[in-house]
C-alpha cells in the first residue's frame, strides 16, 4: 500500500464539498407527496446556473421533447419531479467530481464511460419495466464516482491504469494495493457522504462484486449497472480496456430476464442513446473523445459453424454501420473483395478448417482477416499475425479492438 496515495485519496474524499443546498432541496421535494411542479420550478429558479443546465438538458435529444422548453416549471411538468431530481444530483455530482482546474483527459474518459453506462441503464430499465427508469440512469452515472476521485487524487496512477489495458479484477487489486481501498469502496463512501439514497451507494460499492443476488430494487440496479458496464466498452466509449466479462454480464442479464439475444438487440439503440446522453451532459468535448472511427469496417463476412447466433459484438459491428454477411460455407471465398473483412469464428474442433480458409485468403493476398475465440481459448486476447495476414481478437471484441486491428493492417 502506498501510504501517501492512500492518505491523499482519503483527504480528497473528506475535502469533497457537500452537494449544494439546491440538490438536497430538490431531492426532498421530489420525495414528498403531492409536490407541485411550480414549487420545484420555484426552487430551481433560486439557482440560475443549475436551472439553465436543467433547461439545456430538457431540450436535448435524450428526452426528445416536442417544442422548445423555455421555463423550468414546464421542464418539471414534462420530465417529472424525480427526473429533475436526478438531473440536479447528476449535475452537482459532476461539478464536485470533475473540478475544472484539475480536469484531465482521464477524467473525461471516465465521465464518458459513466454517461454511457447511465444511458444503457436507462435503456435496460425501460426494457424490463423498472420504474422509474431515471433511478437507473443516475445509478449508472454515479457508479464510478470512486474512479473519478482517484483520478484527481493521483492522476498519474489512473493514467497508467487506463493506458495499460488492465483487466477489471487486476485493476481492483492494483487500486487496493495503491490506495488501501478500491474504487467501489471509495464511491460508496463519497455517495454516503453526500447523503444520497442507499440504492445509489450500493450500486457504486457493489457493481464489481463477484456474486450477485436479486432481492429488491437496489439489487436490480446493481445488475443493470453490471450489464451496462459490460456492454458499453463494446461500443467504444471510455478507455480501451479488456473489461467485458461475458459470464458475469450474462449472469446479471439473466437475473433481469435478459438473454444474450436481448443484449444484442440492445446494442444499436444503446449506441444512439449513449450519443444523446453525451451530447446532453458533456457537449462538444465529450463528442470529440467519444468519436471512434471504424472506416475499415464497411462490409464483413462472418464465417462460423453457427452463423444464426448474433453476439453483442456482431451487433456492435452493425450498429457502427458495417454490413455483415453470415455464412457457414466457404463459398464466399470466390467473390470476396480486398476491402471486405473476414471474421473466422470456429470452435476448437474446427481449427483445421479455419487454417485452410486463412491459407486460401492469404494466397489471394487478402490481409483483412480476424479470428475470434471465447475466454476459454488459450489465446483469448488480441494479437497480430502479419505473416498469416490477420489479427486475433477475443470473441467479445470491442470497437477499440477493431480500431486496433485497423492499425495493424496499416503496418
Amino acid at each position: 500500500m502506498t501510504v501517501t496515495a492512500e492518505s491523499e485519496l482519503i483527504q480528497h474524499i473528506e475535502c469533497l464539498p457537500q452537494l449544494p443546498m439546491i440538490a438536497h432541496k430538490i431531492q426532498s421535494m421530489a420525495d414528498a407527496p403531492n409536490v407541485s411542479a411550480e414549487h420545484v420550478g420555484t426552487a430551481l429558479r433560486h439557482d440560475p446556473a443549475i436551472a439553465s443546465k436543467v433547461l439545456r438538458v430538457a431540450n436535448s435529444p435524450f428526452y426528445a421533447v416536442r417544442g422548445e422548453v423555455t421555463q423550468v416549471t414546464r421542464a418539471v411538468v414534462i420530465l417529472g419531479a424525480r427526473a429533475i431530481r436526478n438531473l440536479v444530483l447528476g449535475i452537482c455530482a459532476r461539478n464536485s467530481l470533475l473540478p475544472a482546474s484539475k480536469q484531465t483527459e482521464e477524467h473525461m474518459k471516465l465521465w464518458m464511460h459513466s454517461i454511457a453506462v447511465a444511458a444503457v441503464c436507462d435503456l435496460i430499465a425501460r426494457r424490463i419495466g423498472f420504474s422509474p427508469p431515471e433511478e437507473a440512469f443516475l445509478a449508472g452515472l454515479l457508479h464510478d464516482a470512486g474512479k473519478l476521485a482517484m483520478a484527481t487524487a493521483d492522476p498519474v496512477f489512473m493514467q497508467d491504469a487506463l493506458c495499460n489495458r488492465t483487466s477489471t479484477d487486476d485493476s481492483l487489486i492494483d487500486e487496493l494495493a495503491h490506495f488501501g481501498i478500491d474504487h467501489g469502496q471509495a464511491g460508496f463512501q463519497i455517495l454516503k457522504k453526500w447523503g444520497l439514497p442507499e440504492s445509489f451507494c450500493v450500486v457504486a460499492g457493489r457493481h464489481h462484486d463477484p456474486e450477485l443476488t436479486i432481492g429488491h430494487d437496489g439489487d436490480r440496479l446493481v445488475a443493470m449497472a453490471v450489464v451496462a458496464d459490460g456492454l458499453v466498452p463494446l461500443l467504444g466509449y471510455g478507455a480501451d480496456s479488456p473489461v467485458y466479462d461475458p459470464a458475469r454480464t450474462n449472469h446479471a442479464a439473466e437475473m433481469l430476464g435478459l438473454s444474450v439475444a436481448d443484449q444484442s438487440e440492445l446494442i444499436a439503440p444503446a449506441d444512439k442513446r449513449i450519443r444523446e446522453g453525451i451530447s446532453m451532459l458533456a457537449g462538444d468535448a465529450g463528442g470529440k473523445l467519444a468519436a471512434l472511427k471504424l472506416a475499415d469496417f464497411k462490409k464483413a463476412v462472418w464465417y462460423s459453424t453457427d452463423p444464426g447466433v448474433v453476439s453483442p459484438s456482431q451487433a456492435m459491428l452493425e450498429a457502427k454501420g458495417c454490413e455483415v454477411l453470415r455464412t457457414d460455407t466457404d463459398e464466399f471465398l470466390e467473390d470476396i473483395k480486398p476491402t471486405d473483412v473476414v471474421f473466422i469464428d470456429m470452435p476448437a474442433d474446427a481449427c483445421e478448417l479455419a487454417r485452410q480458409v486463412m491459407a486460401t485468403l492469404a494466397m489471394q493476398g487478402h490481409t483483412r482477416v480476424i479470428t475470434v475465440a471465447d475466454a476459454s481459448h488459450r489465446s483469448a486476447g488480441r494479437s497480430a499475425h502479419p505473416q498469416a495476414g490477420g489479427c486475433h481478437l477475443p470473441a467479445c471484441f470491442t470497437a477499440f479492438d477493431l480500431a486496433w486491428a485497423s492499425e495493424q493492417w496499416k503496418t
